[in-house]
């Protein structure tokens, strides 16, 4: 039909909003408390489930990225799907401190 126009309903206006808000507020706990290849992390938010994404230097850096998305709020549900990319400065340390 002619001059028919789409619009969200204010319930998918709202959540993708609430989506959105949480997603920067991991962004921000994250970037705070971790080094730069925190940063490589996609995060994709859906009705309080995050799935993060993406490629650490080593476990700890996993484990902060984790940590720090646990505890903001409205996260009801974390799924991890972050790998751990060791580089030499890491094989380094794990071998001076084994």
């Amino acid at each position: 039909m002619k001059g028919t126009r789409t619009t969200l309903s204010a319930t998918t206006q709202s959540v993708d909003k609430h989506s959105w808000n949480l997603k920067r507020r991991i962004t921000n706990a994250c970037w705070q408390r971790g080094p730069l290849s925190l940063r490589r992390i996609d995060i994709e938010v859906v009705h309080g489930t995050v799935t993060l994404r993406g490629t650490v230097n080593s476990f700890y850096e996993r484990q902060l990225c984790l940590a720090c998305t646990q505890h903001v709020p409205g996260v009801y549900k974390l799924i991890d799907d972050i790998k751990v990319e060791w580089t030499s400065k890491s094989s380094e340390l794990a071998a001076v401190t084994t």
